[in-house]
């Protein structure tokens, strides 16, 4: 009885510890369990579905007076109308295109700058085999793993061995320090895009004083950017922690 008690009381704390993990650290967890290829076929794979929704919901945000309102013909495509903030929607194209240049070459930058290079390490120093290194971000931890000894005993560590330890330790902050920035800078495109979104949205007239159902329209897709602008963020920045775990 005993034990069955403490194998219940031991249940019980792993669902409720289950239960405060966050989705987000859920899902890190599931794609550390995955192959590193198979990971970057998922999201490039998600990512472009995205951006495929992303341009489709800019064209219908574009198109939707003259599909609703027979009578109007469709808006032209000018870089005259690029001024047009309160009545054109041809600035949200272009700000789609920047986004996504700014963002897809900030994210390889993250990627390379945010996976240390340990390779220009030794093989063996002093007689010991290299250093493992384990864990990620600041609570990492490196392991000198000894060679097989004539039951002398395993080697110890020596002062060559430690700064070598040391040596990589700072390569890896050095480039979570790299990575942080650079997933910063995705995140304030980010933020700049959607604040864009949200003040040209409040300030939009269009045809929106003509015809309320152009104003539904329109008004859903503006959220429908919105939103889609933080799912690829989210996204790329899970990648990118997959990536460089």
């Amino acid at each position: 009885l005993t034990r069955l008690a403490l194998l219940s009381c031991r249940a019980t704390w792993s669902l409720r510890g289950a239960r405060l993990m966050g989705f987000t650290e859920q899902f890190d967890v599931l794609l550390l369990t995955r192959k590193r290829g198979r990971v970057v076929r998922l999201f490039l794979a998600a990512l472009l579905a995205l951006l495929v929704l992303d341009v489709v919901g800019t064209l219908l945000l574009r198109l939707a007076p003259s599909i609703i309102i027979r009578s109007k013909s469709p808006p032209a495509w000018s870089w005259a109308q690029l001024g047009d903030f309160r009545d054109d929607t041809l600035d949200l194209f272009l700000l789609l295109i920047l986004r996504t240049l700014l963002v897809a070459t900030l994210g390889v930058a993250a990627v390379r700058c945010g996976t240390p290079n340990l390779t220009a390490a030794p093989a063996e120093v002093d007689g010991l085999a290299p250093l493992l290194l384990n864990g990620s971000g600041g609570g990492s931890v490196c392991e000198v793993v000894p060679p097989e000894s004539g039951g002398n005993g395993a080697a110890q560590p020596t002062h060559a061995v430690k700064a070598e330890h040391l040596r990589s330790h700072a390569l890896k902050e050095a480039a979570e320090v790299r990575k942080g920035l650079l997933v910063a800078a995705i995140f304030g495109v980010s933020t700049a895009a959607q604040v864009y979104v949200g003040v040209k949205c409040i300030s939009f007239r269009g045809e929106w004083e003509r015809d309320a159902h152009v104003l539904t329209a329109q008004g859903v897709l503006f959220g429908v950017a919105v939103l889609l602008i933080n799912v690829e963020s989210w996204l790329l920045k899970r990648l990118l922690h997959a990536l460089t775990a």
